[in-house]
């Protein structure tokens, strides 16, 4: 009897001293890698002990320091490249291997349209990109060709416009193609003006021959008066 109780004690002892000197600090640290894979960057893993636990919580602390930071320097990087696609004057749209478009800025918004609601993830055969601008998209990415200044013929709002595209392929970070980048900008007032350049030199063509015209006529007509 007394053996037993010796030994009860010894395995209660046991159990105790295992449990506070690993299970709770090894649930501490599962807790915390729990919290860290779920994205919460902000949990601190603590050690009370100077022990290897201490050791290993100093390093998944500083782990988490560095992703922390790498996180925000994304973040940076993400709101700088929102930054230039909110401000670049060209549209810009990027369809998937289904035909689905994924990002569009503003300027595109303006250009052909895509304004009146959220076009992500609309299949371009559903009438949000024009079909002038849809063939030349959809046959770039099927035929694995780039476009490169294609001027393209669009009307929106009872209006004619001009655009100037270009498609780009669009791969991942492993080289795997994901897409294509399409690349416009309305060219429809800088055609006019080309236009009305073309015609204003005509005119003046035209005037240089009438007054030629003129003095040889008027040479003659004075000699006969």
């Amino acid at each position: 009897v007394s053996t037993l109780l010796i030994l009860s004690l010894a395995l209660l002892i046991a159990m105790i001293f295992y449990r506070v000197t690993f299970f709770r600090p090894f649930q501490n640290l599962l807790k915390g890698v729990h919290k860290i894979s779920l994205g919460d960057l902000h949990y601190h893993f603590q050690a009370p002990a100077e022990d290897e636990f201490s050791e290993l919580a100093s390093a998944f602390n500083k782990m988490r320091g560095n992703l922390l930071n790498r996180e925000r320097e994304l973040l940076q990087l993400s709101h700088y490249n929102n930054l230039i696609l909110e401000n670049v004057r060209s549209g810009i749209i990027t369809i998937n291997l289904e035909l689905r478009i994924t990002t569009y800025n503003p300027a595109a918004e303006k250009i052909i349209g895509l304004e009146k609601k959220d076009f992500r993830g609309t299949h371009i055969k559903s009438g949000s990109l024009p079909g002038s601008l849809f063939n030349l998209i959809g046959e770039s990415l099927n035929k694995d060709v780039q476009v490169t200044g294609e001027e393209v013929r669009i009307t929106r709002n009872g209006m004619d416009l001009i655009l100037f595209l270009s498609t780009s392929p669009l791969f991942s970070r492993e080289g795997q193609k994901i897409g294509i980048i399409a690349i416009f900008e309305d060219i429809t007032r800088v055609r006019k003006l080309e236009e009305k350049l073309v015609i204003s030199s005509r005119l003046a063509a035209l005037g240089e021959m009438a007054a030629g015209v003129a003095h040889q006529i008027r040479n003659p007509l004075g000699v006969m008066k």
